[in-house]
């Protein structure tokens, strides 16, 4: 995992048991499927909740073996979208030649992509369109959000995704 700063970050046991949580455990009946199938995260401020989490995005959306896997990092506003887990993620990315060379994603400013199969890591807000297949969608600071349209919004969206993961993160709030 490469964090913002050019340091590679090594997860704290409480980080890696949440990782590990959503992703290592799978079904019995089909491996394929993972056990957890919505994850809600809430710790206090600068615990690194951010940088996990756009590890986690990158994996969903590059590393995950869902065809034409969709990402998407929301938030109550479209800056809050992009400066936060997308720009970690769009830095892990630009700042990882191995996770380039292993998954070919092209790094642009709004997005990330990759053109074979088509997976997408990009920012959305707070009332997105009809027409989305998120595979994840990691809604940001969800404390905030004074609605639940984007959230349902993704998770309708996720019906026909083998292993989709609704993903949500906050600091502690109303």
């Amino acid at each position: 995992l490469c964090a913002p700063k050019h340091e590679t970050a090594t997860l704290q046991t409480w980080q890696s048991f949440i990782v590990v949580s959503m992703s290592g455990w799978v079904e019995k009946a089909d491996h394929a499927r993972y056990r957890c199938d919505d994850a809600y995260i809430c710790v206090p401020r600068k615990s690194a909740k951010t940088t996990v989490c756009a590890g986690i995005e990158l994996y969903k959306a590059f590393a995950d073996n869902d065809y034409a896997a969709e990402v998407y990092v929301g938030a109550t506003s479209l800056d809050q979208a992009t400066r936060t887990a997308f720009k970690t993620a769009r830095s892990m990315a630009l700042k990882s030649p191995a996770l380039r060379k292993a998954f070919g994603p092209k790094v642009n400013i709004k997005s990330t992509v990759k053109t074979d199969d088509a997976p997408l890591l990009k920012p959305v807000i707070a009332k997105p369109g009809d027409g989305d297949m998120p595979s994840c969608a990691a809604l940001e600071e969800f404390h905030e959000h004074r609605t639940f349209e984007l959230y349902n919004a993704m998770y309708q969206g996720m019906a026909a995704r083998e292993n989709p993961l609704p993903l949500m993160i906050t600091t502690a709030g109303d």
